[in-house]
């Protein structure tokens, strides 16, 4: 069967599915067979198909109106089940995509600010380490008075400064 038939065929069914009352009746011709709820004159119908009559029956579901059931879940009430969601209007879309790029820039500048983090504490991590290597490495360690007057620092100060310094990596370079 060709996709052409199929689609008529599907086209013919669903009409005559929504027709109140209506019976599907199905018939042969020279062409092949056919459904429908008119036959042409002259043309024997079969109206033995399965489910032939397109009125609801009492078993199956009351249709759901999509206002209703939106109504009911703004209410705090769940969806009835076979309920569709409204379409999204226009707006509502826009709004969803204005929320997406601006979580999307936070989220950016949240990377970036953690990337300028992580480079300033790398660069801390090597000035603590190479401050412990010239204080372990030996020599004299020259400071400074608040007048600009120069002085040495003794074995013991140094030995203080190289432990501080040490803490200085430890905290810096985790």
């Amino acid at each position: 069967m060709s996709a052409a038939v199929r689609l008529a065929l599907a086209a013919v069914l669903l009409a005559a599915a929504t027709a109140a009352d209506a019976q599907i009746c199905r018939w042969k011709d020279a062409s092949g067979v056919h459904y429908g709820d008119k036959p042409p004159p002259g043309v024997k119908c079969d109206r033995s198909v399965a489910g032939a009559t397109a009125a609801p029956s009492a078993a199956a579901p009351a249709p759901v109106d999509a206002g209703d059931a939106d109504a009911a879940a703004k209410d705090g009430e769940p969806k009835p089940p076979g309920s569709k969601p409204a379409p999204k209007t226009a707006k509502d879309l826009d709004a969803e995509f204005r929320k997406r790029r601006l979580e999307k820039q936070e989220a950016e500048k949240r990377a970036a600010a953690d990337r300028a983090q992580e480079a300033l504490k790398r660069e801390n991590c090597e000035s603590s380490k190479a401050r412990v290597n010239g204080l372990k490495n030996g020599g004299r360690v020259t400071r400074y008075t608040a007048a600009g007057e120069a002085y040495y620092l003794s074995d013991d100060q140094i030995a203080e400064e190289l432990a501080a310094a040490q803490r200085n990596v430890d905290l810096s370079c985790k």
